[in-house]
């Protein structure tokens, strides 16, 4: 990441705002569609010119077989990821109405959504879909198919 891909903290907020009173997403139904929710957000923001990411959470259990598991028994969960630029410095946060009301880092939104410790977060670009159901390495995530949005 770097600073050509910053937002402010009121244009963060105005597309959450946005996206939060869009039914299109059906952000009520949080029990699945994180993957197609997040990945229709990126898209737009990637229409809009706006630079964009995704967050993703894993348990500890899913991705070690470690402690640590997720609400509502997610394996992980991603969702749209904006750079904020607040007072001198980069907070990236969580663009997601169906965990949160608001904004939330990165951090935050991960802390909140792992029912017990521990979950592991990161950052991917907005292209990054989803994963083969082999054990998930930095060799096989699936970029976006530009095709299918014709």
């Amino acid at each position: 990441m770097n600073e050509d891909n910053i937002v402010t903290k009121e244009e963060a907020e105005k597309l959450f705002a946005y996206f939060k009173n869009q039914p299109l997403f059906n952000w009520q139904n949080s029990n699945n569609g994180c993957e197609v929710r997040a990945d229709a957000v990126c898209v737009l923001l990637d229409a809009w010119h706006i630079p964009n990411y995704k967050g993703w959470v894993f348990s500890g259990y899913y991705l070690k077989k470690n402690i640590g598991g997720l609400n509502q028994n997610w394996n992980y969960h991603v969702a749209p990821l904006l750079q904020v630029k607040e007072d001198d410095k980069i907070v990236m946060y969580i663009i997601y109405p169906a965990t949160s009301n608001g904004l939330q880092t990165i951090e935050d939104w991960a802390a909140s959504i792992t029912q017990f410790p521990h979950s592991y977060h990161f950052v991917k670009h907005s292209n990054y879909y989803i994963f083969n159901d082999r054990k998930i390495t930095s060799f096989n995530w699936y970029k976006r198919n530009k095709r299918n949005y014709k």
